[in-house]
């Protein structure tokens, strides 16, 4: 395997690297719609339906998590979603 799989993939790199390509944008598009089916498409503070915001408290891409590291974050609190208001002017709760 070694030996065959740099000779097979300079050989097939024109059809390799597309596909791959679009499966890892499929892959983040649902890890995307998962995290905003979670909150039913509605902002969790104020309850808007306006675009979403998502924000991860670490570094490395979000959606390049596994399924259960993206589970894990959104447990633990490490990913936020706001709409667009609340983020900008800050959460009902934070008003009060």
């Amino acid at each position: 395997m070694k030996a065959y799989n740099p000779k097979y993939y300079a050989g097939n790199k024109q059809r390799v690297i597309p596909k791959n390509t679009q499966r890892k944008t499929d892959l983040r598009k649902r890890k995307k719609e998962y995290l905003l089916s979670s909150v039913s498409h509605a902002c969790p503070h104020c309850f808007s339906q306006e675009p979403l915001i998502v924000r991860y408290a670490r570094s490395e891409n979000l959606y390049d998590l596994s399924w259960k590291q993206l589970k894990l974050a959104k447990i633990n609190g490490l990913i936020d979603i706001k709409c667009k208001t609340c983020h900008s002017q800050g959460t009902p709760e934070e008003h009060h």
